[in-house]
């Protein structure tokens, strides 16, 4: 289970970086979007179908294939800049990480998504047992219920960063759909289960969803980072984001709420309240901020 964050990590700290050599800098969110709709697909489909196996081993053996096909579609499909663009000069990488860590709205949104993905990480990995336990739904309508948190993610994915490309403008898609998103959350737990509650999480999905992929787009908006320095940023961003996802599912919310479930979704609305806090200090980088 250790090995397997490396490859996330990696990509994770390179997407900016690679997607800027092909995309020009008012396109990111856009397709930064789409990236991270790819991540977020697949969580909704292992929600949707988890319960449909028979066994666990069967489970992490699908698993295995499909990501022996992903390996193979990444060696086959996947370069790093177009043909014919000139590779950036090499430097000593503590040069690279020191420039990155001058920016201090590279560590807000580290700080930010490490609040981000501790509390989607408790969400999604907890709600679909979570409604079988404590509400008596059956495992796979449980499944389909807490996968349209992810498929409305995926949504907000494409069409959040749209949405901020037209405005030109990123901060009123950034600590608004966050809090948003955290009141939705900890309502879709306590709300009857029902319509209401599919209709919250949609919701709650598609809030967060406009606004991750926008943070994950710093390393090449900020000016004083862009193509050169995009690797050892996102790098930062990705150490605190996978912290994030080991530390507060297990250490932080599921240490302090117990046994009580209830509470459990307390804190993970909680975290993202803090995750749209810490938007708050990012400055505007949209198209009309821009010279």
């Amino acid at each position: 289970m250790f090995t397997l964050g490396f490859g996330t990590a990696a990509i994770n700290s390179n997407a900016a970086k690679i997607l800027g050599a092909w995309f020009p800098r008012q396109q990111m969110g856009a397709v930064m979007g789409v990236y991270v709709a790819g991540a977020s697909a697949g969580i909704a489909v292992a929600q949707a179908t988890s319960a449909l196996f028979p066994t666990i081993g069967s489970a992490f053996m699908a698993s295995a294939l499909l990501m022996v096909i992903a390996l193979v579609l990444w060696l086959l499909v996947v370069k790093s800049k177009p043909a014919g663009v000139p590779d950036v000069p090499g430097h000593p990488v503590m040069e690279y990480l020191g420039v990155a860590a001058k920016s201090k709205y590279i560590w807000f949104g580290a700080i930010a998504m490490l609040f981000f993905m501790g509390s989607w990480v408790a969400q999604t990995g907890n709600l679909p047992n979570a409604f079988v336990q404590s509400k008596g739904i059956g495992p796979v309508l449980a499944g389909l219920t807490a996968s349209s948190l992810s498929l409305a993610f995926i949504v907000g994915t494409v069409i959040g960063p749209l949405l901020a490309q037209k405005l030109g403008l990123i901060r009123p898609l950034l600590a608004p759909t966050a809090i948003l998103a955290a009141i939705g959350s900890y309502l879709a737990w306590i709300s009857p289960f029902g319509a209401l509650t599919w209709m919250l999480l949609i919701l709650t999905g598609f809030f967060l969803g406009t606004a991750v992929p926008l943070v994950m787009s710093l390393p090449m908006l900020l000016p004083e980072l862009g193509p050169v320095y995009a690797g050892s940023a996102g790098g930062i961003m990705s150490m605190f984001q996978m912290g994030g996802a080991f530390v507060v599912p297990s250490y932080v919310i599921m240490l302090l709420a117990g046994s009580n479930v209830n509470q459990v979704f307390l804190y993970i609305g909680a975290g993202y309240l803090l995750f749209g806090a810490v938007l708050l200090f990012i400055p505007e980088l949209g198209l009309k901020a821009r010279p």
